[in-house]
């Protein structure tokens, strides 16, 4: 279809793609998620359009939604930008790397926030193999994993005990 307006023109490029996505950076670390979500929906739709989507540029504009998505609380679209986003770095190779860990970390917790404790789980093992393979599990995002397994394996416990 015809791109929205703000995305015509030199915009309507894999620079343009690039550029949108480092505003919804910006947008993100600036605290408006809204904003954000916008810019990256723009430049997934160009990603589409020019067909570099299924790129490493595409999957981590592809993660950058997803984040932007779970902090307008769109856990689904979250969830499907997440996954789409891990296939992508499967298919490319790039997914045994601290960033792709990260990204199944995300995975994890959207996973964990619907109630899909049993596909968190698989999702944070996953991530603390490559944590722990790329010799990354000491730094921050690896220290935030093992909080979310400890949670995730107490929330388990306790809905064990309540059963």
């Amino acid at each position: 279809g015809t791109p929205p307006p703000m995305i015509q023109g030199a915009l309507a490029s894999d620079s343009g793609a690039t550029l949108l996505t480092s505003l919804g950076v910006a947008w993100g670390n600036g605290g408006d998620p809204a904003a954000a979500e916008r810019a990256y929906s723009a430049a997934r739709h160009i990603r589409e359009l020019t067909g570099s989507i299924d790129s490493l540029a595409g999957a981590v504009l592809l993660r950058n939604l997803g984040i932007a998505q779970s902090a307008a609380g769109n856990s689904s679209a979250a969830a499907e930008s997440f996954a789409r986003s891990a296939a992508l770095r499967r298919r490319m190779g790039t997914l045994q790397t601290e960033v792709g860990a990260s990204l199944l970390m995300n995975i994890g917790m959207v996973r964990a926030n619907s109630g899909n404790r049993r596909g968190a789980w698989e999702a944070l093992q996953e991530a603390k193999c490559i944590f722990d393979f790329t010799g990354t599990l000491q730094t921050p995002a690896g220290q935030q994993l093992l909080c979310c397994l400890k949670a995730l394996s107490q929330q388990q416990t306790a809905a064990a005990t309540a059963a």
